[in-house]
């Protein structure tokens, strides 16, 4: 989330602060383009190597903007492909998730709203792609998935409103909109819950205020907070390092800088004692003694000032002339914190900072784990240990993808783990995340109070088939109190994120929770769900549906905690009582259990109980066949087929094998419906030694049983084979026996394929012997076409 730049204005009693010398080298000084006071400043690395490079942004010539790209050992200029705008503000994100820190560039053309992408496409090089937004007015715009979804959610401060949205496809939502002309908007997790806060300030009808919105899923608001009736400057970080974001707000309506340290859900507040105008303000450890500091600029009485005011207590001075904004980050990559300024609208200036003390950013996590909860996968790891910094303070950025697709994004280069925004991590000190969907991979890595990162750690989503899950149901004004006995624990909520380490627990609405006890190899055995449902009645009403079996018996349970429990169903007058009951139905019934807990609620439960049975279709039960022939059988309704015994088969689990037997075989087939639900049927096949004809026929092209053939003629006289259809009309006939054993009737009349159905033949002559031939024991007889 980018950090709005905006200048206010801080007063206050006293003298101006007293500083001592602290040692910073001038590196180098760039002119601007052309001077412009409100020139756009801001650390980004949009060529993905280790450096930071610095934008330069010019709200009222945005075509004039352009990178100073950091080589190492200087800064070498290079537009950018912004043209044909009158006014423009800018912004970062990685909007398409491919690594590469993407440029927002939103303004008026003629007075009409403008808005596009610079799609990074590597090297240098960007692609133009509009930016279709409902919102007539943009002063800027910040860009995090909110509530853990793997969406994004805008954050939009126009000229009247603030809106807070996210894109379905092409199309953009506004989830939520206030008449708030916000002048300056810091996102970060102020209460550790797993979802990010609103710091925000600026105008209304009802005058200027600074408000503080604590958060839980989907934007909910837990409560709201105003810090000040006045406008203001916001910087976040941890002061007192107890791993909670506190803020530094100067405004100049207040009369004074102020420090709120964050107690969770609640600020107190350290007045300053100094007055200061067009202030800029920074939280960050810079002398690298592990304690952040507060970095402050700006004006006073016509004198510019510029220095940190250190955790001890101390002032260190900054260069400060004409200095109209300043920035810290890291930009030689030796450790620590240099300086950045913006000289009089008109040029760059580059102070490194000459501390010797090395600084080798947070180690990686020693426990990673990820694990599958309901709908969700809990990603947990331990907090990373730091040369200077507090593991408490250190901040996280996270990166899961699901299967190959990026659904939680990160400020950091996948290849070389190099910051793309200097910033803290999106995770602010949560060092866990409850994330809807399922993750197969992610990493994370960890920043300290210098925003300085380096390695990163990661792992799997995993596979659970251990977590223990137990239903609790409540009624209106009865909260239900969870507990656990395991050292360490942590619970969590699907809806208000983490709620604490206590050994107790309470829940008084509906909601999904889970204790985790982290730094165990089974991590998924340590997981125990909780589904607790409120309901505004004294009475419980639930249903479930299952589906079984015909002819097997079910298990109907009801939680433990329901007491006093009677079993009814729509079938009989049987009544069975306790939580768990063993029921048989004849058809498809409703058994309705009903009870009561300690809660004092009225459980009624409805199971629908629906039965299955596959059936199986066969394309005959009996077949005739000569010896060494063969014939496909045919079996469908379910959906897996198995074929006992496997004998003279093709393939004993599929649905159409083709049988060569030897002998006569008897064949049962078994099928299996979606639930496992069993059917089965026999096939008979017997081997003719005598003359016959095949009972079916499948003219289909496929080089299996196409014809109509007679087997076992041995020189018989006076023959005549004929073949007629329903209506009795000769379709097929032949006087010739070596030409019927041989090719036989291809299913055709005249060349024209005669209709799939039920036809009848008739055989006449004398065999060997003198007696009257027949086929399969008869003289006439019907054979089945199938096409």
């Amino acid at each position: 989330m980018k950090h709005l730049i905006m200048w206010g204005l801080c007063l206050a009693m006293g003298a101006a602060p007293q500083v001592k010398a602290q040692q910073w080298k001038s590196a180098d000084s760039i002119q601007l383009p052309f001077a412009d006071k409100h020139v756009f400043v801001h650390w980004v690395n949009l060529d993905n190597d280790t450096l930071p490079d610095v934008f330069i942004g010019y709200p009222y010539q945005p075509s004039q903007s352009g990178l100073f790209r950091n080589t190492g050992t200087g800064w070498s200029w290079q537009a950018l492909p912004i043209s044909g705008l009158d006014s423009a503000v800018f912004s970062f994100t990685d909007i398409n998730r491919d690594s590469r820190m993407d440029v927002a560039v939103m303004g008026q053309k003629a007075g009409v709203p403008s808005y596009a992408w610079l799609i990074n496409q590597g090297n240098l090089t960007f692609q133009t792609q509009p930016l279709q937004l409902p919102v007539p007015d943009i002063r800027s715009v910040g860009v995090l998935d909110m509530d853990n979804s793997g969406t994004d959610t805008w954050l939009i401060a126009g000229n009247t409103h603030l809106y807070a949205g996210q894109f379905h496809g092409s199309a953009f939502q506004i989830l939520w909109d206030t008449s708030f002309v916000a002048s300056q908007l810091v996102v970060h997790d102020l209460d550790r819950n797993g979802f990010p806060d609103m710091v925000l300030t600026g105008r209304s009808a009802a005058g200027p205020a600074t408000w503080v919105r604590w958060l839980k899923s989907n934007l909910e608001a837990i409560r709201t907070e105003k810090l000040l009736a006045a406008e203001a400057v916001i910087s976040g970080g941890d002061l007192d390092h107890d791993g909670l974001f506190d803020l530094l707000i100067c405004s100049g309506q207040s009369g004074h800088r102020r420090v709120f340290i964050n107690d969770s859900l609640a600020f107190h507040t350290i007045p300053g004692n100094f007055q200061l105008d067009s202030a800029h303000t920074d939280i960050l450890d810079v002398d690298m003694d592990g304690k952040a500091d507060q970095i402050l600029s700006g004006v006073r009485n016509g004198a510019h000032l510029s220095w940190i005011q250190t955790a001890t207590g101390d002032s260190l001075s900054l260069p400060a002339e004409h200095v109209l904004f300043q920035s810290l980050t890291d930009y030689d990559n030796d450790g620590d914190p240099d300086l950045l300024q913006l000289v009089d609208g008109s040029m760059l200036r580059f102070v490194t900072n000459d501390i010797a003390a090395p600084n080798m950013g947070p180690a990686s996590p020693d426990y990673v784990v990820g694990v599958p909860v309901l709908n969700r996968t809990f990603l947990y790891w331990n907090q990373s240990v730091d040369d200077h910094t507090p593991s408490g303070s250190i901040t996280y950025d996270v990166r899961a993808l699901s299967g190959d697709q990026v659904v939680y994004n990160s400020n950091f280069d996948q290849e070389s783990n190099a910051r793309l925004l200097p910033l803290h991590g999106s995770r602010t000190t949560d060092n866990f995340l409850l994330m809807k969907g399922v993750i197969s991979q992610f990493v994370i890595q960890g920043i300290d109070n210098a925003r300085i990162a380096s390695s990163v750690s990661g792992g799997g989503g995993g596979n659970c088939g251990q977590v223990a899950q137990q239903q609790i149901f409540t009624c209106k004004d009865m909260p239900v109190q969870l507990s656990s006995t395991d050292k360490g624990v942590m619970w969590f909520s699907f809806s208000r994120g983490f709620l604490g380490s206590a050994a107790t627990k309470i829940v008084d609405a509906t909601d999904t929770v889970f204790s985790f006890v982290p730094g165990t190899a089974a991590a998924c055995a340590q997981v125990k769900l909780y589904t607790v449902t409120v309901t505004p009645e004294d009475t419980v009403h639930t249903q479930d549906q299952m589906i079984i079996c015909k002819g097997k018996s079910i298990q109907l349970t009801v939680a433990d905690e329901w007491q006093q429990v009677t079993w009814t169903n729509n079938l009989t007058n049987q009544i069975l009582q306790g939580n768990s009951v063993s029921v048989q139905p004849g058809s498809n019934a409703i058994y309705t259990a009903t009870g009561t807990n300690v809660q004092g609620c009225v459980l009624d439960a409805d199971f629908q109980v629906a039965l299955s049975e596959p059936v199986l279709q066969l394309n005959g039960d009996h077949f005739q066949i000569a010896p060494g022939g063969s014939v496909q059988l045919v079996a469908s309704g379910a959906l897996s087929y198995s074929w006992t015994p496997p004998t003279s088969l093709s393939q004993a689990d599929i649905p159409n094998p083709v049988s060569t037997p030897v002998n006569n075989m008897t064949y049962t087939v078994t099928g299996l419906d979606s639930i496992g639900c069993a059917v089965s049927a026999t096939v008979r096949i017997d081997i003719l030694l005598d003359a016959f004809v095949t009972t079916l026929f499948t003219p289909n092209g496929d080089g299996k049983n196409d014809e109509l053939k007679i087997f076992g003629l041995n020189n018989p006289t006076g023959f005549r084979f004929e073949v007629f259809n329903r209506e009795g009309v000769v379709v097929y006939a032949s006087t010739d026996a070596s030409q019927v054993m041989t090719t036989g009737w291809d299913g055709t009349t005249n060349g024209s394929p005669q209709p799939p159905g039920t036809y009848y033949w008739k055989i006449a002559g004398e065999n060997t012997q003198g007696g009257s031939l027949t086929l399969n024991g008869r003289r006439n007889g019907s054979v089945l076409l199938v096409r």
